[in-house]
């Protein structure tokens, strides 16, 4: 299981975007070291983070929209 901030699908790695992650590229990169998606949730969606800033920032310190997905390794 993987749970992580969210970055914007695309967006470039800067300083503010370091300590966020493209779903998208998390799910590819799983993907190829042979681990199927077996599901995704939004448990920790929040629609109020502009996905803009660093998670460490005050203002967005436990405010920050998060991804959650559950990889399996076939047998």
């Amino acid at each position: 299981m993987i749970v992580d901030h969210t970055r914007r699908h695309m967006m470039p790695e800067t300083d503010e975007m370091r300590r966020r992650e493209d779903p998208v590229d998390v799910i590819l990169e799983v993907q190829a070291a042979g681990f199927l998606l077996e599901k995704s949730s939004n448990m920790f969606y929040r629609p109020d983070d502009e996905l803009r800033y660093e998670v460490g920032r005050k203002t967005v310190t436990g405010n920050t929209d998060r991804f959650t997905l559950v990889f399996r390794k076939p047998k």
